[in-house]
């Protein structure tokens, strides 16, 4: 496989920050006299390195970009850098293994939150630090990957917001570089913000920066084994988590466009409007059915509802109480909504609202034309019709990604699992969302006891999800289709 020099030339770059961020963990081991710096600093020696080496190879090359090489810049990135990632996790003190430390780092950078660790509370503060910094990296990771890569692909019906926002570039934002920058401002405004209210309503501060970074990156690694749960009693602390988790789940096109003089810019568009109505539904119905079924007082409930129906809805992975306790009935809820995901252009990962939409666009016009078969009727989003190419590309998501799935959830099975730990353990890894249900994946469990096969399987799961699927297709046909 020939890699052109321009290719070579970015990968270097992303090894090259990935290293540098590696120091920050060798200071945070340092403050506290842990040995594991050394990991640490060996490991970002050994990723700098690496990055200098690719970037000095693909010096000087063109800037200019084909489709086939942000494909293949897509493809080989989110392999590449969680391999470099993983190395500290396996020469620190916790001494993983290979598996588990790819698992590890796959999950971080996939925002996917599923963990094979425990005893995070008591746990070197380097290792903790360096977890959600991958959440961190893999968020902003996303959205460029959701913003600038996917909809220029025409993945998945992404398009139809790159064609939306494109419609009024020259008014908005004249540059690509000038898009990116607003966005990385805007996460990074947001992680402060929540950093610092977090602190405020009484988080300590390490905690505060550890859940800052893993919640508007919709991550979900804690820096203790029973999450949010942690904080239960915070009721400061449970509404910041919510609203900031929202707040990832929101597309960041939209908050440019808001920061830019649209004060309805969010609210118009009608993936966000649905998300905000399915989630107060579905909270306010479980408040209620808590409530009645416990002695929780109705803020309790509204606490409990809140945050873990959020946290899976957006694919964060948080939860502050073991939902697979409230009732048959909750675990398929939760089961289901790992299907849904937030809104398109967000940290958020899953099907996306949007593409259920389209679904249901088409269904109401095939049943009006059942009911007036001499009717003229199109499916609309947004107040547009829906192009025939976005259709494709929504449906051609939709029967690779639940065609994959029920491939991991067969593969699962095969390699030992029980039926609900396999058909949650592929839902939530394919979905990027955490933790599953059931006992050994649920919220009170993690994924340790998974065998290792079945971890590889949930690893490529993970990968597969991130890059929604059809990406990987892509560039496999690109490159074999090469003469």
């Amino acid at each position: 496989m020939n890699i052109r020099k321009p290719l070579i030339l970015v990968l270097g770059a992303m090894l090259l920050v990935l290293g540098g961020g590696m120091y920050l963990p060798v200071l945070a081991d340092l403050q506290v006299g842990n040995e594991d710096w050394h990991a640490f600093a060996l490991s970002g020696f050994i990723t700098i390195f690496c990055g200098g080496t690719l970037t000095s190879m693909g010096w000087g090359s063109s800037p200019d970009f084909s489709r086939r090489d942000a494909l293949a810049v897509t493809v080989l990135a989110w392999i590449i850098l969680p391999l470099f990632a993983s190395i500290p996790l396996v020469l620190g003190a916790l001494n993983m293994s290979i598996t588990d430390a790819l698992f590890e780092s796959m999950s971080g950078l996939t925002t996917t939150g599923a963990t094979v660790l425990s005893g995070l509370d008591h746990m070197p503060p380097g290792i903790l630090l360096w977890r959600a910094m991958l959440n961190w990296i893999g968020g902003i990771g996303i959205l460029a990957t959701a913003v600038a890569i996917l909809p220029a692909l025409q993945v998945g019906g992404l398009e139809i917001f790159r064609i939306e926002f494109t419609a009024n570039m020259t008014k908005v934002l004249p540059r690509i570089g000038e898009l990116s920058a607003w966005i990385i401002s805007i996460y990074l405004g947001l992680t402060i913000s929540c950093m610092v209210c977090y602190a405020l309503a009484g988080m300590g501060g390490f905690d505060a920066l550890v859940h800052a970074l893993t919640t508007v990156s919709t991550g979900g690694f804690s820096s203790s084994d029973y999450s949010m749960g942690r904080y239960v009693d915070n009721i400061n602390i449970q509404l910041l988590c919510m609203v900031f988790m929202l707040s990832g789940a929101l597309p960041f096109l939209a908050y440019i466009q808001l920061l830019r003089g649209n004060a309805r810019a969010i609210f118009e568009d009608p993936q966000v409007r649905a998300l905000l109505v399915i989630l107060t539904l579905l909270i306010v119905t479980m408040t209620v059915v808590l409530s009645h079924q416990s002695d929780n007082t109705l803020i309790k409930s509204f606490i409990l509802a809140g945050v873990n129906i959020i946290s899976i809805m957006t694919g964060t992975g948080y939860s502050n109480d073991d939902f697979d306790q409230w009732g048959s009935g909750a675990t398929l809820l939760f089961l289901a909504m790992i299907f849904v995901g937030g809104c398109a252009g967000s940290t958020c990962c899953g099907v996306k609202i949007f593409r259920y939409q389209i679904v249901f666009a088409h269904l109401q016009v095939q049943v009006q034309r059942l009911i007036y078969p001499s009717g003229v009727f199109e499916a609309r989003y947004a107040g547009k019709k829906i192009e025939d190419r976005t259709t494709r590309s929504v449906f051609a998501f939709m029967l690779v990604f639940f065609s994959t799935y029920a491939i991991s959830a067969t593969a699962l099975s095969l390699v030992g699992l029980d039926p609900i730990t396999a058909i949650s353990g592929a839902a939530t890894t394919l979905a990027n969302v955490g933790p599953g249900v059931g006992p050994v994946i649920g919220p009170s469990g993690n994924f340790s006891t998974i065998p290792d096969l079945g971890k590889w399987i949930m690893t490529a799961t993970m990968y597969a999800g991130r890059l929604e699927i059809i990406t990987i297709l892509a560039y496999v046909m690109a490159v074999t289709s090469r003469h």
